[in-house]
């Protein structure tokens, strides 16, 4: 019967220094999946809230300002980039009315003015005029605040008076060239 009574060495034992360095191995692996997988989570919901919004055109900001009577076209600027000059920022109104308005081709407009602030910007995608684009700070501030705070302030008479003064123009125009006609049909006499 002599059985010997040490310990007996199984197959599957290893050594305890390559166990050691395998379950670090392991553990290794398994943290940085975890890290890969929280940072395509970030990546994805980054991405999700920077997604563009389809931003109106600098067309359309025009016609807008240009027909919408809401709009005192008169406290708005526009910022184009000149080929020879460089950034030119010159009032609404002598823009449409200028030679600029048809000479500048409207992908080089960047920017409109409404008083001293930014209502659309191309490069940073703002938009306070249509609501389009992206909005800092979830800004849901529009043309309209804008405008009536600014009413509010004194910066820009109330509507009444602005159609008033508008009326007004329209009727010494119209007087002028009644005047000029007027003066056409003496002269042929």
């Amino acid at each position: 019967m002599g059985k010997s009574r040490g310990k007996k060495k199984k197959k599957h034992d290893v050594d305890p220094s390559v166990a050691y360095a395998a379950a670090q191995a392991e553990r290794k692996r398994k943290q940085d999946e975890k890290l890969r997988v929280k940072k395509d989570e970030a990546r994805e919901s980054r991405a999700a809230a920077s997604a563009k919004r389809p931003m109106k055109t600098s067309e359309a900001v025009i016609d807008r300002l240009r027909w919408d009577e809401d709009l005192p076209i008169e406290h708005f600027s526009v910022s184009y980039m000149d080929r020879f000059t460089g950034m030119q920022t010159v009032p609404m109104q002598s823009f449409l009315v200028g030679e600029d308005y048809r000479d500048i081709p409207l992908h080089r407009v960047y920017r409109f003015h409404f008083l001293d602030r930014v209502v659309w910007d191309r490069e940073k995608r703002l938009d306070y005029i249509f609501g389009s684009g992206v909005h800092p700070f979830g800004d849901k501030d529009t043309i309209a605040d804008f405008i009536e705070r600014a009413r509010r302030q004194g910066r820009i008479p109330p509507k009444q008076i602005v159609r008033q003064a508008s009326l007004e123009y329209q009727q010494e125009q119209e007087q002028e060239q009644q005047q000029q006609q007027q003066q056409q049909q003496q002269q042929q006499q």
